[in-house]
């Protein structure tokens, strides 16, 4: 293995260490979607940038794609889903490499 490709392998990795920091955030706002946690409310302040940032670029895509525009929920679940899959098929790659 030379160090191009191990470097390759590092960068795969760190990208997909980025998307589950990203998911763990939407899924912080799923679970204040239903409930009120004081605790979980800190952490959502946090990642509130990052959460909004995602969901308003999946909309915006959704948006080009179908010609159809989606509700709040509809953004946040086609989000959500949409770095699910991402993560899915960059670790596969990575481990396929």
């Amino acid at each position: 293995m030379g160090i191009m490709f191990g470097l390759l392998l590092v960068i795969l990795h760190l990208v997909c260490i980025g998307i589950d920091i990203a998911i763990f955030f939407l899924l912080i706002r799923l679970v204040l979607m239903r409930r009120s946690i004081s605790w979980l409310e800190r952490l959502n302040d946090v990642g509130r940038g990052l959460v909004d940032a995602v969901i308003v670029k999946a909309a915006t895509v959704w948006d080009r794609a179908v010609q159809k525009q989606l509700s709040d929920r509809g953004a946040f679940l086609v989000s959500l889903l949409g770095l699910l899959l991402v993560r899915l098929l960059l670790c596969e790659a990575a481990r396929l490499l």
